[in-house]
Formats: C-alpha cells, structure tokens, sequence
C-alpha cells in the first residue's frame, strides 16, 4: 500500500493530501494537532481516560477516512461502467 502524505492548498484552506494507491483523501490538516493535543490533555486530565477516549478519537478519524475511500471507490467503479458501455 502506498501511503504519502503532503500538505495542499485549496481555496485557502491547509488540507492534507494522504494517497492510497489508486484513491485521494483530502482531510483538514488541522485535524492531526487537535487530535494530538486532545490525547495529550486528557491524559493530565486522568490516565483512565484514555481507555475510554483513545477508541473513540481513532474509530472516529478512521471512519472519516473509510467513507472517503468508499466515496472514491464507488465514484470509480460509476466511472469504469461508463467507460465499459
């Protein structure tokens, strides 16, 4: 799998470009520090937070990123049929 990460700018916004073979996701790049600093402020908060606040942030983050990977697939997959008729 071919991961590659750059910063791109579209409509004056920073997103981040995070290529998997044959499909693009465009996410906010602010999202990578605001997770970050979450996880790192709920563990001065508690260390028992994170048990329960860890599954909840990468489930969240991972299923923003598997619409999108299911969006552009289907998007494709219209896109072959089209081409195929």
């Amino acid at each position: 799998m071919d991961v590659k990460n750059k910063p791109k700018n579209e409509k004056d916004k920073l997103l981040l470009l995070v290529k998997f073979s044959n499909s693009e996701i465009y996410l906010p790049a602010s999202l990578v520090p605001l997770s970050t600093i979450a996880l790192i402020l709920l563990v001065y908060i508690t260390p028992y937070s994170l048990l329960i606040s860890t599954p909840i942030i990468l489930s969240f983050i991972g299923g923003i990123i598997m619409e999108s990977i299911s969006l552009t697939y289907q998007k494709d997959v219209v896109k072959e049929n089209n081409e195929e008729e």
